[in-house]
């Protein structure tokens, strides 16, 4: 078995090599054996060293003879970009959302300045992939064609490849499908490369193939055809929609990260949820639908202060939060111990006297992860709402996070990386199955919605209000 993951990863590495050759923008340095050697030891030492969850999935032993295999499969020179490309399926093995490996700081800003970038967005529905919007000169594709290959690279093999290269929570597999469907331009730069040109195929609607060539360009141009096409874009965070007739709010929380909810409302988090739940309880409406879609977490404090509003009973967020204690220990309890701050949202919170008092749903999907997770899973075990939705992003019994600062560079090709350094433990860990939390109602996306614009998960639960 490890043998074959060797060789997916020399196959995956020269095969990126082949592509990149069209336009070169990267570093073009080649850094020695030993240097590489150096990088990979750092890396690994410092995960294995500091992350809490990175034997949860994989044994040591396992994860020795993994790691031990790449080590050995260093033998020849590498730019920084190789290099990447080389490890970044290694987070994929560790199963944590929080481990992520990323180019240098340096490979990452010419993404931001390259003039031949991919000039699509996608929509990624059951592994087929879609024109969602043509941000290139060429007219001559519609928005919802299904696109089979670029540059001859067959499309099946571009999103297996890509997805390796993303982290992801245990054995979940729609959190980095979700990263490589919002952002595909931005992945398919640092693993293919970027072209001058792209040559697409395509599938008519009589199941046809259509070949078009789209020039690349930059991501100011990208965004300014965007915008023209998209002159009214959602730039807020949390807002608040009202569907008189059901009698239902709909509040919107797209992320917990307060930096950018100050930075797009100029107003504290706890300042906007209060302003919300005021106007709610105003309405009197008996249906509250809160939605935690695309919402990639920060602070979990956050969620804290909207679950004050809608629980009835005290309730808890984190039954344990700890950090390495032994680091050469595999299993989770021996490894870690108690986090000594108490500031970890671990104790217990009273509901305010003035709260909702309907129904709540909770719409979620694989881009709902880290605080997001420890939002909703505080809510599931008080069994006060009903999920709707795809699987999340995260795990709701036990999950790694960042506590103090936890990114790292490497000393020679300066390869960004991150670990775990903190475990929640939200649940009882005899209860963990290795997936996100999975929501009362399954309801995927199609293809039938996606050329129509609608939103099913949010329709299914605006339905399931209807019928009561």
């Amino acid at each position: 078995m490890q043998k074959i993951i060797v060789v997916l990863l020399i196959h995956f590495f020269w095969m990126s090599l082949s592509v990149n050759a069209q336009v070169n923008t990267f570093d073009s340095k080649k850094y020695s054996v030993e240097e590489l050697q150096e990088d990979f030891n750092y890396l690994r030492t410092q995960i294995q060293n500091k992350g809490t969850v990175i034997y949860l999935y994989n044994t040591k032993k396992k994860t020795d003879q993994y790691l031990d295999s790449i080590y050995s499969c260093i033998k020849e020179p590498m730019t920084g970009i190789e290099f990447f490309r080389f490890i970044a399926p290694v987070q994929a093995f560790f199963k944590d959302v929080h481990t992520g490996i990323f180019p240098s700081a340096t490979i990452q800003k010419t993404f931001f300045e390259n003039q031949y970038l991919f000039p699509l967005y996608i929509e990624l529905i059951d592994h087929k992939v879609y024109i969602e919007e043509n941000l290139s000169s060429n007219s001559n594709m519609s928005f919802h064609q299904e696109i089979t290959s670029i540059n001859g690279i067959p499309i099946e093999t571009i999103i297996q490849t890509c997805s390796l290269m993303l982290p992801r929570d245990g054995y979940d597999t729609g959190q980095p499908l979700f990263w490589l469907n919002r952002d595909f331009s931005y992945y398919f730069y640092f693993i293919y490369g970027p072209s001058e040109s792209y040559q697409l195929e395509l599938k008519t609607k009589k199941g046809l193939t259509q070949t078009e060539i789209v020039q690349g360009k930059s991501l100011k141009a990208i965004w300014e055809v965007d915008d023209q096409l998209n002159p009214y874009g959602e730039s807020r965070n949390i807002y608040t929609q009202y569907n008189d007739s059901l009698k239902t709010a709909i509040l919107t929380l797209n992320t917990f990260n307060d930096k950018t909810i100050k930075e797009n409302h100029k107003a504290s988090f706890r300042r906007l949820i209060r302003t919300e739940f005021n106007t709610i309880l105003k309405t009197g409406y008996p249906n509250l639908i809160i939605d935690v879609r695309d919402n990639d977490g920060g602070n979990s404090g956050d969620g804290k202060k909207v679950m004050k509003y809608i629980l009835k009973t005290s309730f808890e967020m984190k039954k344990s939060v700890r950090v390495v204690k032994n680091k050469n220990e595999e299993d989770l309890m021996k490894r870690t111990r108690p986090a000594l701050n108490g500031q970890f949202q671990r104790g217990t919170y009273k509901p305010h006297k003035r709260g909702f008092d309907g129904d709540v749903y909770v719409l979620v999907n694989g881009g709902s992860t880290s605080a997001a997770v420890v939002f909703a899973a505080t809510l599931k075990r008080n069994k006060r709402v009903t999920f709707v939705g795809t699987e999340m992003g995260g795990n709701p019994i036990v999950m790694g996070g960042g506590l103090w600062k936890n990114v790292k560079a490497t000393p020679n090709t300066k390869i960004s990386f991150m670990y775990g350094n903190k475990l929640n433990i939200l649940d009882n860990l005899e209860l963990n199955t290795g997936h996100g939390l999975i929501p009362d109602h399954m309801i995927e996306n199609s293809y039938e919605d996606f050329i129509l614009g609608k939103d099913s998960q949010l329709l299914f639960t605006l339905k399931l209000i209807d019928k009561k």
